[in-house]
């Protein structure tokens, strides 16, 4: 916790109460948000792969992604490089023997 902390004062954080995401990266660092800012934009799909414990983050399924999925025509998310959710829209980019 004492780690946390001290990331979150050298990020000019006074209180987790100020915080509305945080996320450690691989590298180590962690990234804060907090509520007045913009919210980050989360890979729902990364190179074919459903991120779960990005799904949870915003509140949505893996039924709910694949309805969507399909609502634009795609029916496996393999298909899929890259997919986020901003704005209260599916952005996606299909892989390139898909498009």
């Amino acid at each position: 916790m004492d780690d946390l902390f001290q990331q979150l004062r050298e990020q000019q954080i006074g209180s987790v109460r100020e915080v509305s995401y945080a996320y450690l990266e691989p590298s180590g660092n962690l990234s804060v948000f907090k509520y007045d800012q913009t919210q980050p934009v989360l890979a729902l799909i990364s190179d074919g792969v459903i991120q779960s414990s990005h799904l949870q983050i915003i509140g949505k399924s893996k039924g709910w992604l694949v309805d969507e999925l399909q609502k634009q025509g795609v029916n496996d998310v393999k298909q899929v490089f890259y997919c986020s959710f901003e704005d209260g829209r599916l952005h996606l980019q299909l892989k390139e023997e898909y498009q």
